[in-house]
């Protein structure tokens, strides 16, 4: 440290001091500012380039990965139809439901019990009927029988016979015909008794007093074989579940256990557009899965590809892009690359890289093919548009 004792009083040294001192501080400043400049790196593409500097960019190294180790989807399950139950009789009360709302029924479970005095009254009458039409068959057949053979020991007239067979013949048509009668009176009393066509949970069910209306559904069953699994995606992730679809074959897991393999249906997009949502058909065969149940589905590779970071892809179009390679001089190239599955901000290289390979990932947007780039943080890297 310097210390100047000034004795003098003289204005000319004293102006003289404070010009030096000035001149100090003037030094001081700019050989600090020329330090910080010397330390300070330029992170704007248009200053560099301005500057005859090197275009700061951040890359990655080209390698082999796995594209994403899964994709997990939320589903739930709903029944795959809705069967609904009306009377096959007119207007009936319902005397007796077997269930109630949430049971799970079998195929041939007796549901309701309509009002069947009617139907049985009609039953009885078509029986008497067949009865008595069957007795009088059989006298027919034995005047028949008895007219024979007087007519073949002489004791009858032609004519007497003919006439007998008749009766007898139209005997045979009356219990037929009462025969038919009693079918028909037979299926309208297993009519009175509904019972489910399939195995399911029922919905809903009327009550016992109620008349049954023909407009009015007596029950609702939800099939539950097999059941139907709707699963939503992130449509980022379209590209890649598409590709594991066409195993045809997927698994589920809900309610802690491992459901059963399950078939593609078909596909949808949701209201909103932000989720994909597929439709799978699930065998059921122990009635372990209900409507509402919540479950997942997880698609999950073990291929390992070519990879990229999905954001340093320029133009992308129709499995087509471009990307800024950094050359061993450090000059960035435009080039083409054809692309594959996408998928957990990565997406796979089918050709057109290598591995090894360096790409732009930060500052390409505002680069130029054949610029000479230099690597930094990319955190550092800015454009005149995000200022």
């Amino acid at each position: 440290m310097i210390f100047l004792n000034i004795q003098s009083e003289s204005p000319i040294v004293k102006n003289l001091f404070k010009l030096v001192v000035m001149a100090a501080l003037l030094f001081l400043a700019l050989l600090i500012m020329g330090n910080m400049r010397s330390h300070k790196q330029v992170v704007d593409a248009t200053t560099a380039r301005n500057s005859g500097m090197p275009i700061p960019v951040a890359s990655y190294i080209v390698d082999k990965g796995v594209l994403k180790p899964s994709v997990v989807g939320s589903c739930t399950a709903e029944a795959s139809r809705v069967i609904s139950l009306v009377s096959a009789i007119r207007d009936p009360i319902i005397n007796r439901v077997f269930a109630k709302q949430g049971d799970l029924i079998e195929a041939g479970f007796k549901l309701v019990q309509l009002d069947d005095r009617t139907e049985k009254t009609l039953f009885e009458r078509a029986a008497k009927r067949v009865h008595w039409s069957e007795k009088k068959l059989d006298e027919r057949k034995h005047l028949m029988d008895y007219v024979n053979n007087n007519l073949k020991n002489g004791h009858s007239l032609e004519v007497e016979y003919r006439r007998a067979k008749v009766d007898w013949l139209l005997a045979s048509s009356d219990l037929a015909q009462a025969l038919e009668d009693l079918k028909l009176a037979e299926i309208q009393l297993t009519k009175t008794y509904v019972v489910s066509p399939v195995t399911g949970v029922l919905d809903n069910v009327i009550s016992e007093g109620q008349i049954a209306r023909q407009d009015i559904n007596l029950a609702q069953i939800s099939v539950l074989n097999p059941m139907h699994i709707k699963c939503d995606f992130d449509v980022a992730d379209y590209a890649y579940v598409k590709s594991m679809i066409d195993e045809g074959i997927v698994s589920f897991r809900g309610g802690g256990q491992e459901l059963l393999a399950a078939n593609f249906i078909k596909n949808e997009v949701t209201q909103d557009g932000k989720k994909l949502r597929w439709v799978f058909s699930v065998k059921n065969d122990n009635n372990n899965v209900y409507p509402a149940m919540a479950s997942y589905i997880k698609f999950q590779s073990e291929s390992t590809v070519i990879r990229i970071p999905t954001v340093s892809l320029l133009n992308s179009q129709d499995k087509r892009a471009q990307v800024f390679v950094v050359s061993e001089e450090s000059i960035a190239v435009l080039s083409d690359v054809r692309l594959g599955l996408q998928s957990g901000g990565f997406t796979e290289i089918v050709a057109g890289l290598y591995e090894g390979d360096r790409v732009v990932i930060a500052g390409q947007k505002n680069l130029i093919d054949g610029e000479v780039v230099s690597d930094i943080d990319p955190v550092e890297v800015t454009y005149p548009y995000e200022r």
